[in-house]
């Protein structure tokens, strides 16, 4: 059985020249709405691409960068209230400002949520950096460190405000104890002409100089350490005012007693380093420096907390250009894509356009050939068919014409001829009839 016929056959039917020719019009114009539609189909999807790089930029990079911003700014804003508390020696000024304090304190807790939400919810970002987690965990250990720090700092500077005005007052009460011990040694000083007793008022005179100097340089002092090395110095003056004391009182038995009064109340200020007053302006020393330190510590943990949100905002930044490339390259593929497709259709329209301007010229062509052949009495010639398109079917409709006015025409000669033999046989019929 020979199938290569059959095939080929099968084949043929598929020809451009064996299809309708509104058929592959059609089909033409559907080809080039399906490249379109290809073509519009791809762009879209890389506008999809477009469109997602831009929301997660819009959703995750910006409100990340946008939170630590705040962030930032709100612990700012609540170092710059604590400061001032520490600064105010008022307690009715502290009060006031911690109201303000408290309020930054919670906008901070509040800001702190919200960056760690926009950093929850940013995946892409976090696929990113893999080191956003951690950039995230430091962040709010350092947020939560310095909160704890900084809420305990106002109540410590009232507190020792509070202290500091008793201590004051206290300072202020030693301090007219020892002017009102320095009238009397004078009162006393000269009420005597002894040479030797006025040589020892002298020397108590110089001890209690010391000490006033050793105090009021204490009650000036900001550091304790220099408080504490003044109360060590301060231990040797006191036991030589003493045994100067004991030897006035010696040559003048009234001596101690009378200068009691003033005596006790300055050794046990003194002596005393708890309820002393160099004691507690040691103590209340202490206290400024602790207050100082965990300032300086809460200011320690803003620096932590600015450094992790200038890397958190490196990141978002870094993902905020990546996304930013990639929407170029969307952009730049888009674009190719559509040049693309408008050089697609016009080669193909052009090729449409040649194809199917040949497959009409040329028959038309043929046709007007054959009818002109035609027309100048030639109704030998014929259209040749080649195809299966109209054309086809026109010069199939032709050739029929052709054919009918040439049976037409050779049955008009046929019976001319006869009619013309059987005139000469009437004729001679006539002219027999008439020799008779």
């Amino acid at each position: 059985m020979n199938v290569s016929p059959k095939i080929n056959s099968f084949f043929c039917k598929f020809k451009p020249s064996n299809i309708s020719l509104i058929v592959r019009i059609f089909i033409s114009f559907g080809l080039i709405i399906f490249i379109y539609l290809l073509s519009s189909s791809l762009i879209g999807v890389t506008q999809n691409d477009i469109d997602e790089a831009f929301n997660r930029v819009e959703k995750e990079a910006l409100p990340v960068t946008n939170q630590a911003y705040e962030l930032e700014s709100g612990m700012l804003i609540v170092n710059q209230n604590l400061l001032k508390i520490i600064s105010l020696e008022n307690e009715a000024e502290i009060v006031a400002t911690k109201k303000d304090f408290d309020a930054s304190i919670d906008s901070l807790k509040a800001k702190a949520g919200s960056l760690n939400a926009a950093i929850t919810s940013s995946e892409n970002l976090s696929k990113t950096n893999q080191y956003i987690a951690d950039m995230s965990e430091n962040l709010s250990h350092n947020v939560d460190k310095f909160i704890n720090i900084a809420q305990s700092l106002p109540s410590k500077r009232l507190d020792f405000v509070k202290k500091q005005e008793v201590l004051n007052k206290v300072q202020g009460e030693f301090q007219s104890m020892l002017n009102l011990l320095t009238k009397e040694l004078q009162r006393k000083s000269s009420s005597t002409d002894d040479t030797f007793v006025i040589n020892l008022f002298n020397e108590l005179d110089k001890s209690k100089f010391e000490i006033e100097r050793l105090i009021y340089g204490s009650f000036k002092a900001t550091e304790a350490t220099k408080i504490n090395q003044a109360m060590q110095d301060l231990a040797p003056v006191m036991q030589s005012f003493k045994d100067k004391v004991e030897d006035i009182n010696f040559d003048m038995p009234s001596f101690k007693a009378d200068l009691n009064v003033y005596l006790e109340p300055i050794y046990n200020s003194i002596e005393n380093k708890k309820t002393g007053v160099l004691g507690r302006t040691y103590t209340q020393a202490l206290e400024k420096e602790q207050i100082d330190a965990q300032a300086n510590e809460a200011t320690q943990a803003i620096t932590k907390v600015q450094a992790e949100v200038k890397r958190l905002q490196t990141a978002a930044s870094d993902y905020l250009k990546s996304s930013s490339k990639k929407v170029h390259h969307n952009i730049e593929q888009a674009t190719f894509i559509f040049i693309c497709s408008i050089v697609l259709v016009l080669i193909f329209v052009g090729i449409v356009s040649l194809s199917l301007g040949h497959s009409v010229r040329k028959p038309i062509s043929e046709l007007l050939k054959v009818m002109d052949k035609v027309g100048n009495g030639d109704l030998s010639s014929k259209y040749v068919i080649n195809t299966n398109d109209e054309f086809a079917r026109i010069g199939k409709g032709l050739n029929s014409l052709i054919d009918s006015n040439r049976t037409v025409i050779s049955n008009i000669i046929t019976n001319a001829k006869k009619l013309k033999i059987l005139q000469v046989k009437m004729y001679r019929l006539l002219m027999i009839s008439i020799s008779h």
